[in-house]
């Protein structure tokens, strides 16, 4: 009697990036309001990442309650703002935040504009909806988050040579198997590009071994 077993394997995507390593946050958009005047609550936080946590006082500007007890020169630390687009990224010029609005907070409402968190080399389209003013603080904005990893893959065996592949329409990935788990020597056998988030696959007879794994891996 022929055992088959089929398991799988995911790949993490590779993002855009504007250099090596860093990374574009290209994800679905949220909003934030800073409704508060304390900014050391962390509701009057945006804490975008480990390493920068926007914030602010019930007067002037930004800054990073991470790492800073208040607004002062340089603020917010730890990131670089230009007016712009993602798609642009690579023409874009960053500069500090105060720089960058022209010492006129309110006029960043409207306007599409990219931060560069500096500490994570995270790059993230950002646009300002409101800025308080007259001493009542506050500000909101909404900005784009990361890309959502696409569901893994997942290869089950319908009949010997019959296989079956879930994951992401029009998503292409490689099926490979191997004789053995440990250590396994994978070898490519087909690539499939879905036309539906389930197809089927049917393996040459040449594939039918006593056993043999499969995985399926998602291709850039």
């Amino acid at each position: 009697m022929l055992r088959f077993t089929a398991f799988f394997s995911a790949v993490a995507l590779t993002l855009p990036t504007a250099a090596t390593d860093a990374q574009v946050w290209d994800g679905p958009p949220i909003t934030f309001i800073q409704r508060g005047i304390d900014p050391g609550l962390p509701e009057n936080q945006d804490r975008i990442t480990d390493s920068v946590w926007l914030s602010r006082a019930k007067t002037r500007g930004l800054f990073n309650a991470k790492s800073e007890a208040g607004y002062g020169p340089g603020s917010p630390a730890g990131t670089r703002w230009a007016f712009g687009r993602l798609e642009d990224l690579a023409t874009l010029r960053f500069e500090d935040w105060e720089t960058w609005n022209g010492r006129f907070p309110p006029g960043m409402a409207g306007q599409e504009a990219v931060l560069h968190l500096v500490p994570d080399d995270i790059y993230l389209a950002i646009t300002f909806k409101s800025w308080g003013r007259q001493s009542g603080g506050g500000f909101s904005y909404t900005r784009s988050t990361p890309r959502p990893l696409p569901t893994p893959p997942r290869l089950t065996i319908r009949t010997p040579l019959d296989l079956t592949l879930e994951g992401v329409a029009s998503a292409t990935y490689r099926l490979d198997s191997s004789l053995t788990v440990s250590p396994a020597t994978w070898i490519p056998f087909a690539t499939l590009t879905l036309t539906n988030s389930v197809q089927s696959y049917s393996a040459d007879a040449s594939q039918e071994q006593p056993r043999r794994f499969y995985r399926a891996v998602l291709l850039p």
